[in-house]
């Protein structure tokens, strides 16, 4: 898990959820912000499960975007590059950035913005057209960070 080349397209399922914690856990997020573990892998669970079997925007591309900003929160340097990241970002930044990655593309139909505006549906209607799938994918993962109570131990102004 520590290399930009990962192979995760070897990887089950599983794996890559039990990397998705440990990344949490590597970049000492969990301790940082006081997440349980229980309520950390029911999250993961089901944004996991909350990722369609499409052809892109699966599992595996959200696994693919959040190891790649990982990699740069957690390497100071690779091949003479020196990226700042440990330095520059903030613990709530790095944990923002991290949930973001993990559900840019939740519940994505396989089916871009332009369908869903030339269909006139509903989901479309409700943000007047504009960047559908994206108020979509962030409606869900609040949804689920919501229902698994993620982040109960987040003061006010964090959250």
């Amino acid at each position: 898990m520590e290399t930009f080349d990962m192979p995760y397209f070897k990887y089950s399922r599983q794996i890559l959820m039990n990397c998705f914690v440990r990344m949490f856990e590597r970049l000492s997020l969990v301790s940082k912000f006081g997440i349980d573990m229980a309520k950390l892998k029911k999250f993961i669970l089901e944004i996991c499960r909350n990722y369609r079997r499409v052809p892109f925007h699966n599992m595996t591309h959200a696994f693919n975007v959040t190891h790649m900003l990982y990699m740069i929160l957690s390497q100071n340097e690779r091949n003479g590059q020196n990226y700042f990241a440990k330095e520059v970002f903030e613990d709530l930044d790095k944990l923002s950035m991290l949930l973001a990655c993990i559900g840019h593309d939740l519940n994505h139909p396989g089916v871009g913005n332009t369908y869903f505006v030339k269909a006139n549906n509903m989901m479309s209607q409700s943000v007047n057209g504009k960047s559908v799938l994206e108020h979509y994918h962030c409606y869900n993962l609040i949804r689920i960070i919501e229902q698994t109570d993620l982040l109960s131990n987040l003061t006010y102004k964090q959250y």
